[in-house]
């Protein structure tokens, strides 16, 4: 059976450990750190929040029966 096939074996060392993670430099005073396009982590933020508002506020027109977006 292909489940029970690999049970038995004696060698475990067939996918060594990986290397070290490589610790990167501490910063001087005041440097700032990389984070990539500025502008495209707000557009992401603003779309998160939207999505959220709309899930949120289905969940309370239902849960209180407003029935503006959603028919009670």
């Amino acid at each position: 059976m292909a489940i029970t096939e690999g049970r038995n074996r004696r060698n475990h060392n067939l996918h060594p450990a990986a290397p070290p993670a490589t610790v990167p430099a501490p910063r001087a005073h005041g440097e700032t750190i990389p984070t990539g396009a500025g502008p495209v982590r707000y557009v992401w933020a603003a779309a998160r929040i939207a999505i959220g508002w709309v899930f949120l506020w289905a969940f309370l027109d239902k849960l209180f029966g407003w029935g503006f977006a959603t028919p009670a």
